[in-house]
């Protein structure tokens, strides 16, 4: 995640418009990072097919679209105010 924010940083961008989600301060948008065609192709090949079985009440077979991130966490420094969830 540093090393991500060095680069928005060096290349004048405003890191805080590039977070994954408004809960977290610490985090890297995996298609920002040049992951969206393994992400769209995970998308289509596999992860249709498990939505299809596992939420069929809920469409999974027409999943279409991903926002696929990892977040930094570190207990009494970074994001301290998110409480335990998952």
């Amino acid at each position: 995640v540093d090393i991500y924010e060095n680069f928005l940083v060096k290349n004048n961008i405003n890191p805080n418009e590039h977070r994954p989600n408004f809960l977290n301060k610490y985090g890297v948008i995996l298609d920002e990072m040049g992951f969206g065609d393994f992400l769209d192709s995970l998308t289509n090949l596999i992860s249709k097919h498990l939505g299809s079985k596992l939420y069929p009440e809920w469409n999974g077979d027409k999943l279409d679209s991903h926002h696929g991130f990892i977040v930094e966490y570190q207990l009494g420094n970074k994001d301290i105010d998110l409480e335990y969830h998952m």
